[in-house]
Order: C-alpha cells, then structure tokens, then sequence
C-alpha cells in the first residue's frame, strides 16, 4: 500500500524479520508490486468476486477495470484508515458491481462475514506487521476451500508464518516487496511457474502499467495453461516442467 512504505522500508532491515533478499532490490514503485502478480492470477483464473483487505490509489481502481479484471462481478473493499478511505472512495467513485467500507477491526470484520463468496482474496492492510499478521490469520479460518488469497510484502516471515499448514503458497519475488500467492485445491504451481517466468521476462515493464501488462498476459499465458472457473474444467498444463519457486514457510 503505498501510504505505508516506509513503514515496510524499515521492517526490511530488521534482523529474523524478512526473507533474506540480498539480489532484489526494494522497487521505487514499492505500493504496486501486487498489480502485474493480481492481474495475471485474473488472466489465469477468471474471478467473479474479489475482497480486497485494505484499499489503494492502484490496486482498488484496477480491480475496477474491465480491461485488467474483465470477469469481476463484485469487488468489496475493507478499510480500517479513515483518511484514507475517504482519499481512495473519493478517487474510485461508484460503480455497480464495487463497495467500500470503513471499519474498526478488519479481524473483527473478517470474523463476522462469511468469506465464501469470494475466490480471490487480496491482503494489504493495517499499519503494523502484528496487525496485517492477525488479518491474514483470520482470512484462512474464514476463507472458501477454493479460494485463492494473495498477500504483499511477503518476505516478512509474520506473514508467510500466517499461512496455515494445508495451504500451499508461491512467492514472487521479482520486486521487492514480494508478493504471496496461497491456495488450498488443486495444482497451480505450474500455472504459477509460468505466470513467474512471464514476469521476470518483463521486469522492465513498470508494475502500475496495468494495460501494457493486460496484453502481456493474454499475449503469453497460453490458452492450455488457463483453469476457468465458470466452467469448472480443469485444462491439462504445459508448463510442468517450469521451475516453482515456492517459500518455506
């Protein structure tokens, strides 16, 4: 989140804090180094509805594009900053299928709603480690066995330590902060492999560049990598033999 850079700039140097990084450097667009990872699991997975744990000047009007997410029907967005919300509800506007909300606790937010709506799940919130820590804890006792839930700032081990046994996850790691990607069902390293190899390919592009991105997705995922959920079919992949880089949590 951009408004909390800082903040993830000195949690980098804190000893035992983060994953060792010594070969990535922290990207200077450091509060959207989630948009490329977001809108390729969108290209791969076709959402129908999104929550998004704490709002952005990228992330939350992205979500909102056709382009970036065209099959999104429904974006909730969960703020506990009310500045900041006021500053992201009065950038994004309305939109029919979009909702925002202030709230106290995003735990206590997360323990009274029923998550299973949602497919993709998006975790960027709160102003301390302990806070976001206890938000992505919170999101594995709630969220659908089918979900999908994406975490930035990754390299702080609080957060890859959040992630219960069962769940698999997959770090990328080509800007820092890292963003994680954990599920629960089926096999989606080699989709993930290749999304990785993808970007990497294109580390030149700038991560807020989200059409130019779009068309790199839809130019480069091939079709037999692509699992639509609206169909519930599962394609076979060819990208088996491409290198995982999941984190050991």
């Amino acid at each position: 989140m951009q408004r909390y850079g800082l903040l993830t700039r000195v949690g980098s140097v804190i000893k035992n804090e983060t994953i060792p990084s010594l070969f990535t450097r922290r990207s200077s667009e450091s509060f959207a180094t989630h948009l490329p990872i977001l809108i390729g699991l969108s290209e791969l997975y076709s959402p129908n509805a999104l929550l998004e744990l704490g709002s952005g000047m990228f992330s939350t009007p992205a979500f909102l594009n056709r382009s970036c997410f065209p099959t999104l029907r429904r974006v909730t967005t969960i703020e506990d900053d009310r500045n900041w919300y006021e500053d992201v509800k009065a950038k994004v506007g309305t939109a029919s299928q979009f909702e925002i909300h202030h709230v106290n606790s995003i735990v206590e937010w997360i323990d009274e709603t029923n998550l299973h709506a949602y497919d993709f799940i998006f975790v960027d919130d709160s102003k301390s480690r302990d806070k976001r820590a206890n938000s992505i804890a919170a999101v594995f006792r709630k969220a659908a066995p089918n979900a999908i839930v994406i975490i930035h700032d990754f390299e702080c081990r609080r957060y890859r330590r959040a992630v219960p046994p069962g769940w698999r996850q997959v770090t990328f790691s080509t800007w820092k902060p890292f963003t994680g990607v954990a599920w629960r069902q089926e096999d989606r390293k080699p989709d993930l492999a290749r999304l990785q190899s993808l970007i990497r390919s294109h580390r030149q592009t700038s991560p807020v560049d989200a059409a130019n991105w779009s068309e790199i997705f839809r130019d480069g995922l091939d079709q037999r990598v692509r699992r639509h959920r609206s169909s519930g079919i599962d394609i076979e992949s060819i990208a088996s033999g491409v290198r995982s880089d999941r984190m050991n949590s």
